[in-house]
């Protein structure tokens, strides 16, 4: 495996490891809540969990996750989609954090609620600089670094080698396809949705099971159809 293949997969895992650690996070600070579950459930919730993590995370980083995996002999290429598939990464976890407080007031992931403080984009910014500028300030200071970090693992280990075509081609089928297929999260007609979280009747095993990116980007993509559709012109 080259280390084109293995600094993608590295930035996928990163990605599953910050979504598990969150749900960890909503588990035990929440723990009321998620009370009425058995083990069996919690286990079962966090491994099918995956599967919605995976979904969103491919949604929006399986693109540059994927021309990563291309074999450019270009250092500026790396680091391009590293800085693409980090401001990705940067942006769920601003929507984790929002998530994990938004929790403990109505007891269900963000929605389309996200995109209505939006609206009040001016107002949020204000409030985060002027209560909160010591975590901007820690925040701006850990993601320099971690962007050095990977400028320096791109420079330290690239690598220019000779590429077998016909093992790329295949290669790359086999990432389009497995990037295919953990979007949708199923093997079904449909792919998996908010309500798929919700299979077991329990509103605590689905609000375990799902994230907020993944509810955040599936509410409100189905409230703006709703909203289309409701002022649709013939």
């Amino acid at each position: 495996m080259e280390f084109r293949n293995k600094f993608a997969l590295s930035q996928l895992l990163l990605f599953l490891a910050v979504f598990t650690l969150f749900r960890i996070v909503l588990y035990f600070l929440y723990s009321d809540y998620f009370s009425d579950l058995t083990t069996i459930q919690i286990l079962s919730s966090f491994i099918d969990g995956l599967r919605f993590d995976l979904s969103i995370i491919l949604t929006f980083a399986g693109l540059p996750l994927f021309l990563l995996n291309l074999p450019v002999k270009s250092k500026l290429w790396l680091k391009i989609w590293a800085v693409i598939v980090t401001i990705i990464f940067i942006a769920m976890l601003l929507i984790l954090v929002g998530d994990v407080f938004y929790f403990d007031v109505v007891k269900r992931h963000l929605g389309d609620d996200l995109l209505l403080a939006l609206d009040d984009a001016d107002f949020v910014w204000s409030f985060a600089i002027n209560q909160y500028w010591y975590v901007l300030i820690a925040f701006i200071i850990t993601f320099t670094w971690y962007f050095r970090f990977l400028f320096k693992r791109i420079n330290r280990n690239f690598e220019n080698t000779k590429t077998k075509i016909a093992k790329e081609i295949i290669t790359q089928l086999v990432i389009i396809l497995l990037v295919i297929i953990g979007i949708r999260g199923s093997f079904g007609d449909k792919p998996i949705n908010v309500i798929n979280a919700f299979g077991q009747g329990s509103s605590a095993y689905g609000n375990l099971t799902l994230n907020g990116v993944f509810s955040v980007y599936h509410v409100s993509r189905i409230a703006g159809k709703i909203k289309h559709d409701f002022y649709a012109k013939d």
